[in-house]
């Protein structure tokens, strides 16, 4: 995402972009608190909008209901809307090699879920590693797994938090959509359902009004 809006600047592909508060919920939950909204419209090539926002952690999934005030559930997306469908039909061509864009998703979530012990975790040391499942959810590729972390703000010694991270990604004709959704619970049954809220949401955005 910084890549491409560096490149877009570089070029003067972009005309407008704009930063906003929570007055403006897009597309993610009504669940969701603090959000935050990024929105570039380049008129006759792209409108890119993106939104985070935090989410309640369920209490069954957090160091024995002791979770960090600082580790937070999430909820994100990222959409590039274009203007002229050949665009993106382009784009996608790009990626032929790996399978289009959809391949390409495929692949990242394979190398984030291969690196994940990589990564910087706040939580606590990792204690155990769900399995990457793929599928799809209403037209659009998801993948998620757990990840199941020792709590070493916690007394108890065994205390643990499970985060579930839900990747999804749903290609239309004019839309790339990026969901992702990072949530301290025991089950995907929140994160399946912020995604499917977003992508609903996005199918029936006017994007005239994202400003």
């Amino acid at each position: 995402m910084r890549k491409l809006l560096t490149l877009l600047f570089a070029f003067g592909l972009m005309d407008e972009l704009t930063a906003q508060n929570a007055d403006t919920n897009y597309a993610l939950s009504p669940d969701a608190t603090e959000v935050t909204n990024v929105v570039s419209n380049t008129p006759g090539y792209m409108l890119m909008l993106t939104e985070n926002g935090n989410v309640s952690n369920d209490s069954n999934a957090s160091c024995n209901g002791k979770l960090a005030a600082n580790l937070k559930s999430s909820t994100s997306f990222s959409l590039q809307h274009y203007y002229n469908k050949q665009l993106l039909e382009q784009l996608n061509a790009g990626y032929t090699t790996l399978g289009g864009m959809q391949g390409m998703f495929t692949k990242n979530m394979e190398d984030q879920y291969a690196n994940i012990e990589n990564e910087m975790h706040y939580e606590g040391p990792i204690q155990k590693k769900g399995p990457l499942t793929m599928g799809e959810l209403n037209g659009a590729k998801v993948a998620y797994y757990s990840i199941t972390f020792g709590c070493i703000e916690n007394e108890d010694p065994n205390a643990t938090t499970t985060k579930i991270f839900y990747h999804a990604m749903l290609l239309t004709d004019t839309d790339y959509l990026l969901v992702t959704n990072e949530i301290y619970a025991r089950n995907i049954d929140r994160a399946k359902k912020y995604a499917q809220e977003t992508m609903q949401k996005i199918k029936s955005l006017d994007v005239t009004k994202v400003n």
